[in-house]
């Protein structure tokens, strides 16, 4: 419902039934003999814990690697994964411990919005298709309180790079960026890890998939001792 923005579990039916839908499916999954009914998804996505979700995802795309689906779309033998954060929505009161805040206006015509801020990790190939992997949600408790400062993109990477690292040790990735992250302590995180990395252009949303790649620059992690 969310994804293709649909109002009901009964228009989800309709759509999700179509052959065109399945068919699509099937290029993936060829197993796939049909969909469960709209009304079993619900019941399934209301009583399950939502790290299953997040764990059974990371295992489909795993198999989905281990299986060489994306092999034509790599950049010198490396996965393509774009970091990037987006604001999900604003409210005018607090609802939860969580959101971040920010005061808009002036002395007496100040007020305070609270909004929820996600930096999300995806998989962006050449071809333009983006396959979602990681979320890490920004949070209020995950700042620096006592320096009063927010929780911010930079300290949600280091959450997120540990979490995509122990889902995906072995996998050769190339990180594609915006200009926010040329930072030391990102490019060092990226060495730690062994990850390429790139640097895209903030101001052309186009480049945010990687497509220079003639700039792209290795970085080669030291060996332990």
């Amino acid at each position: 419902m969310f994804i293709f923005q649909l109002g009901s579990r009964r228009e989800v039916n309709r759509v999700m039934t179509r052959p065109q839908f399945i068919e699509n499916l099937q290029q993936f999954f060829p197993e796939l003999e049909r969909l469960p009914h709209a009304d079993t998804l619900y019941r399934l996505l209301r009583d399950i814990d939502v790290e299953h979700i997040e764990q059974a995802h990371a295992d489909l795309i795993r198999r989905l690697i281990r299986d060489k689906k994306f092999l034509r779309f790599l950049i010198n033998n490396c996965y393509p994964i774009a970091i990037d954060g987006s604001q999900k929505f604003t409210r005018d009161h607090l609802w939860d411990v969580n959101p971040l805040q920010r005061t808009h206006g002036k002395e007496e015509n100040s007020h305070t919005q609270y909004y929820v801020y996600v930096l999300e990790a995806s998989l962006s190939f050449r071809n333009g298709m983006v396959i979602p992997l990681l979320s890490e949600f920004l949070e209020y408790d995950k700042g620096d309180t006592d320096s009063n400062k927010q929780d911010c993109e930079q300290r949600a990477f280091h959450r997120l790079s540990t979490r995509l690292k122990q889902l995906f040790p072995n996998l050769h990735i190339i990180l594609l960026l915006d200009g926010l992250y040329a930072n030391g302590p990102v490019m060092a995180r990226c060495h730690q890890l062994n990850w390429v990395h790139d640097r895209t252009q903030k101001q052309n949303p186009a480049h945010r998939l990687g497509m220079n790649s003639r700039d792209f620059k290795p970085l080669h992690a030291e060996k332990p001792t």
